[in-house]
């Protein structure tokens, strides 16, 4: 009875389930239905749900990979079958997300006279706001355990991210990136 349960078709692969579910949320997003500040909203949460994952899960396997472990997922596939197709699927959906919002959401909130602004588009008042509320959230957030890249970050793949898009070290105020 135990062996008919090890059958690899049995099984979804969790990280795929997890990347298909955060594409549901997305759909909320896209859908014009949908009030456009609740779509800000969905398309915000399927950002970080996505920045979690890239943190959390993505790093497990590069953990894996390093260490050279031939574990397989429960519907069979090595750590680097589930990485490329964990990364197909990651690419789409952060393609689907600026689509979102550079082809509906902006130009939907901009009909309703809400502008967002680029960090080198803020005057000196709102750029130093805007820098010392990020230091202050990413200062005060909890940091889960990642991938170690030799005690360097405890995330190595997401701090360097959002701080290139945050404080953007080395702009002059005023300059485009």
């Amino acid at each position: 009875m135990s062996d008919l349960l090890t059958s690899p078709s049995l099984y979804l692969n969790r990280e795929l389930s997890w990347l298909a579910f955060n594409a549901r949320v997305l759909h909320e997003a896209l859908d014009p239905r949908t009030p456009p500040l609740e779509r800000v909203k969905f398309l915000a949460i399927t950002a970080n749900n996505l920045d979690e994952f890239v943190e959390v899960r993505v790093s497990s396997f590069l953990q894996r990979i390093e260490h050279g472990s031939a574990e397989r997922s429960p519907d069979g596939l090595s750590t680097e079958e589930e990485l490329a197709l964990v990364t197909q699927a990651m690419h789409s959906l952060v393609r689907d997300q600026y689509k979102c919002l550079n082809e509906e959401l902006l130009p939907q909130l901009a009909k309703e006279a809400i502008r967002v602004l680029r960090f080198y588009e803020l005057d000196a008042k709102a750029e130093k706001f805007v820098g010392d509320e990020e230091a202050n959230r990413m200062l005060s957030r909890p940091r889960r355990k990642g991938y170690d890249m030799g005690g360097r970050r405890s995330c190595a793949l997401c701090d360097p991210l959002a701080r290139n898009h945050t404080g953007r070290p080395g702009l002059e105020r005023g300059s485009r990136p």
